[in-house]
């Protein structure tokens, strides 16, 4: 029997059978889509599992997919505690994300929320991809978001006030303020494959301000 499978992010993918020679324009596939939704997997298959599909049609053999909640807690979440950005002008507070090269997986940001004290100015959350890392600063701890994540342990890696001789390649900014806690769902996932890393950097616009930074992700292949 020949399988395959396609994961088309997190929460959706594809599964088909056939026999061994058979071919992707072939109609003598069995194809399964899964989805996870709000912690719950649902599988169905198309014609009722009959060997009757060709497998390069398989997303147009399902009804549309409902919206994801990405709301609901999926694989892991690390806070950065209380940071303190001291006088304006001065290094940013950081933090890293490390994904190891031996770790063979792509870790998919999904969302952050952070919280700052500040109320009635802006701060620069900048976020750059591959820095040059003199010191990784203090490792933080991670932790799972459900049961099924809690037997294996994350295989990534966050420090908190690295220092670096470059930031790297600027990938995306944002501006957090004036409430004090803001959710940052993003438009598309933070991919960082094996090998890559990922800081962040924030500038405050008042001196004094704290932050705490929580970063929710999954581990794919």
């Amino acid at each position: 029997m020949k399988e395959v499978s396609e994961s088309i992010n997190s929460y959706v993918s594809y599964h088909g059978s056939a026999n061994k020679k058979a071919a992707y324009t072939d109609a003598v596939w069995r194809i399964k889509r899964i989805v996870k939704n709000n912690g719950i997997l649902s599988e169905e298959y198309a014609d009722e599992g009959r060997f009757s599909q060709v497998w390069q049609d398989r997303a147009l053999l399902f009804e549309k997919i409902p919206p994801i909640d990405t709301s609901f807690n999926l694989g892991f979440v690390c806070s950065t505690g209380e940071l303190s950005s001291g006088a304006i002008g001065e290094n940013p507070q950081r933090l890293l994300i490390k994904n190891p090269v031996g770790s063979d997986k792509t870790m998919k940001i999904y969302k952050f929320i952070i919280t700052t004290n500040v109320s009635s100015s802006s701060n620069i959350f900048n976020f750059y991809i591959n820095p040059i890392i003199t010191d990784d600063g203090e490792a933080l701890l991670i932790l799972p978001l459900n049961l099924d994540d809690a037997v294996k342990p994350s295989l990534m890696e966050f420090f908190k006030v690295p220092a670096t001789s470059d930031d790297g390649k600027l990938l995306m900014s944002c501006i957090v303020g004036p409430t004090s806690t803001l959710i940052l769902p993003l438009d598309k996932e933070i991919l960082v494959p094996a090998g890559k890393t990922l800081l962040i950097n924030v500038s405050p616009s008042a001196e004094g301000a704290t932050f705490s930074i929580n970063t929710f992700y999954v581990e794919t292949f």
